[in-house]
């Protein structure tokens, strides 16, 4: 996946304190920090990259169930329900979140998650960046570690 000019992908885990599912990629069009205490609370988001959140931003992170396998086909990512503003208690973006999204889809076998969080002034260019990121990820499946053990691996 190659980044558009002018976004930037997190160094590091923005969410160290969440394991199942654990975050396995963070993009935004502000530089991604991780900090410790966060403003807002919203569970299952990198609620830390949201405090410098702008109208003007627009985040994207993937996270992966580590225990669950699909067993079906792969799906697609489907944006559709999107939610406006964001909720939760100390709620560290008011006025600035347009819409929100957090959505399950599969590839390659593997459960995965996708949350998106457009801000209201976010401008239409970012808009066709995100669209270009979403459809470039491609996923390989895990290596099967139960498997590799029992061959001796």
């Amino acid at each position: 996946m190659a980044l558009p000019a002018g976004w930037f992908r997190a160094r590091r885990n923005l969410t160290p304190q969440l394991l199942e599912p654990r975050e396995i990629l963070s993009v935004a069009t502000y530089p991604l920090r991780y900090q410790r205490r966060a403003r807002c609370r919203i569970p299952g988001c990198p609620t830390p990259a949201l405090n410098g959140f702008r109208a003007t931003d627009i985040l994207m992170s993937i996270q992966e169930r580590m225990d669950a396998r699909t067993t079906t086909g792969d799906v697609a990512i489907d944006l559709g329900r999107r939610q406006t503003g964001l909720g939760g208690t100390g709620n560290c973006t008011p006025g600035r979140v347009a819409w929100y999204a957090f959505e399950s889809f599969a590839e390659s076998g593997r459960s995965l998650y996708v949350l998106v969080v457009v801000g209201t002034r976010a401008p239409a260019t970012a808009r066709a960046d995100l669209k270009r990121v979403l459809g470039s990820l491609r996923f390989r499946p895990r290596p099967d570690v139960s498997h590799a053990i029992r061959a001796g691996r």
